[in-house]
């Protein structure tokens, strides 16, 4: 028998459709034979041929060897064959209703995996919805997996709500079925934004951030800013409300975030109130939403609110000094200029900056050179001056 079907998967190809209609009459026929009806090995070879060819018309014969009662392994190559038939369009409800009820079988390996390749090559219907819903509970695994995959294409909040449930699972593969399933359904998004209100001790940050990364865009900017606002309310009362808001809202307006935190930033540097300013954008920074103009407003904000102590030590954990050497890694020229032409920087915060990059290496060296020429140049009679030429000398620059 193995020879022979060998044979025929080697030569299928070659075959006309005249050819196969013919062999697919042949094999029917012989399904008929009360001699191979009586010989399990011998229906098993001719089943497992009509897999091979593959021919939807199989579907009633492989079906009727697929029922209760049947011999194990004919049921099993019935359906391996069957998975081999063109089922991808159409409902197939015959097809449904004969390999549904299976799948609580304890045979997961020769019955029940078999059967769930089969289905699950057969189009999502709503007419399997409750069915789907009650294989959550099966004692299979594989179904249980298998049932979020399908109900993941019929979304629902309920759907989602029962899939949910899977999240703490202890089995990996039942957690990474529903983190998979619910990363396809825009109904997670409502219940997560719930969750965060009204249960947020039910969520892990990692799972939420996973599954709403596929779903940005999902809340319109007005619930956005509303979220946003109510968030910034909490900063610094170690809610957990905020870290789970401020990472759900990353991934779905990661842009409207950005804007409103900015505004707020905006806000507080015309009050001169940098303290606010840098706390907003710090946020920014920890969540890696920063643009080059973000972190040079934060720049600014960390500057004036800094000790400004020119102790090693100090300056070693210093973000102000931090961001600064970004943005000249970024763009030398550019940050220079810039920071150069700042209003709001005073002769202390230009000897600060300076005094620390003059003690560095290459362009941050020359960078902190031309900040401590700056201010002996901008404020000649300032005790800051001479300080700023005292570090010049000592670190071997030209004054000029």
């Amino acid at each position: 028998m193995r020879e022979a079907i060998r044979s025929l998967r080697e030569e299928i190809g070659k075959y006309t459709p005249a050819e196969s209609g013919d062999l697919f009459s042949q094999l029917s026929n012989a399904l008929k034979d009360k001699r191979i009806k009586q010989n399990d090995i011998a229906v098993s070879a001719v089943i497992i041929a009509m897999g091979i060819l593959a021919d939807i018309k199989a579907k009633p014969a492989l079906l009727s060897f697929i029922v209760p009662g049947g011999a194990p392994q004919v049921r099993r190559y019935a359906l391996i064959s069957l998975a081999s038939l063109p089922l991808g369009s159409g409902q197939h409800k015959d097809v449904t209703s004969t390999l549904y009820p299976l799948l609580d079988d304890p045979d997961y390996d020769g019955l029940v995996k078999p059967a769930v390749a089969v289905l699950s090559l057969l189009p999502p219907s709503k007419d399997d919805q409750d069915i789907l819903r009650e294989l959550l509970e099966n004692r299979h695994v594989g179904v249980r997996v298998f049932a979020m995959e399908k109900l993941s294409h019929l979304d629902s909040a309920t759907n989602a709500q029962l899939i949910m449930g899977f999240l703490p699972a202890s089995d990996q593969d039942l957690k990474e079925a529903a983190l998979d399933a619910l990363s396809r359904m825009p109904s997670t998004v409502n219940i997560i934004l719930k969750a965060i209100d009204e249960a947020p001790q039910t969520l892990r940050t990692q799972d939420m951030v996973r599954i709403l990364s596929h779903h940005r865009n999902r809340i319109t900017p007005e619930r956005a800013r509303n979220r946003i606002k109510k968030m910034l309310e909490m900063i610094g009362s170690h809610d957990k409300r905020f870290e789970l808001n401020w990472e759900a809202l990353k991934q779905l307006k990661p842009e409207i975030l950005q804007s409103e935190i900015l505004k707020i930033a905006d806000k507080a540097f015309a009050g001169s109130d940098y303290a606010t300013a840098a706390l907003n954008l710090g946020l920014l920074d920890k969540g890696g939403l920063l643009t080059s103009d973000l972190r040079y407003k934060l720049m600014l904000a960390t500057l004036k609110t800094s000790e400004k102590s020119r102790s090693r030590g100090s300056r070693a954990s210093d973000p102000a000094l931090e961001h600064a050497a970004r943005l000249l890694s970024e763009n030398p020229r550019e940050f220079k200029s810039r920071l150069l032409a700042e209003k709001i920087l005073t002769d202390e915060e230009f000897l600060y900056l300076g005094f620390h990059f003059s003690e560095r290496l290459n362009e941050e060296r020359r960078f902190g050179a031309d900040l401590l020429r700056h201010v002996t140049h901008k404020w000649p009679r300032q005790q800051s001056a001479k300080l700023a030429k005292q570090k010049l000398q000592l670190e071997g620059h030209q004054e000029t």
